[in-house]
């Protein structure tokens, strides 16, 4: 929804490098659009993703960037909180974690660091949903991150998911 009509953007990660992006796809239903960086930024390394379902109650760890009308560069929010319940019949389920913006957009976490998914805005009323690694990858073709082991992990500090967020959330931004 804050992509402008044209596709065209810029984006920013947290460490402050401005890549120039066009949509590549745009998928309403889930509230998501796919875009395509003119030269790739740096990743996280070893970045894993969450595997199997998702439950509400579990911790979640979201970033995002709150709208400004400027384009000046601005720090991810952190915001800490347990994923929701299911919505509607589907298998999606509301963030949870309250967003200072509600916009979402930006990554979800869990307590072990792995990537849950990313936080997308519900419409007006509507709290941010979940959409999951899971439903990206079936959406995508591929996987965001390489999968983690199962069993037990470990807990992030929440250090090392904000230093993570830095690379993973982008800031949009867009030319009128």
């Amino acid at each position: 929804a804050l992509l402008p009509a044209s596709g065209k953007v810029w984006v920013r990660n947290g460490l402050g490098q401005l890549r120039k992006a066009r949509m590549h796809q745009r998928h309403r239903a889930w509230g998501i659009a796919v875009l395509t960086l003119e030269r790739a930024l740096p990743v996280v390394e070893g970045l894993q993703s969450h595997t199997g379902a998702v439950f509400p109650g579990s911790a979640g760890y979201a970033l995002e960037y709150v709208t400004h009308p400027d384009a000046d560069a601005a720090w991810p929010l952190l915001h800490v909180g347990f994923i929701g319940a299911p919505v509607g019949k589907g298998t999606q389920l509301a963030l949870g974690v309250e967003l200072k913006d509600g916009s979402g957009g930006g990554p979800v976490f869990d307590a072990a660091g792995r990537l849950l998914g990313i936080a997308v805005a519900s419409g007006h009323a509507g709290s941010p949903r979940l959409v999951s690694t899971h439903d990206l990858q079936h959406l995508l073709g591929k996987p965001l991150a390489l999968p983690a082991p199962t069993g037990p992990a470990l807990r992030a500090m929440l250090d090392q998911l904000y230093e993570a967020g830095l690379k993973t959330a982008l800031q949009l931004v867009t030319a009128r």
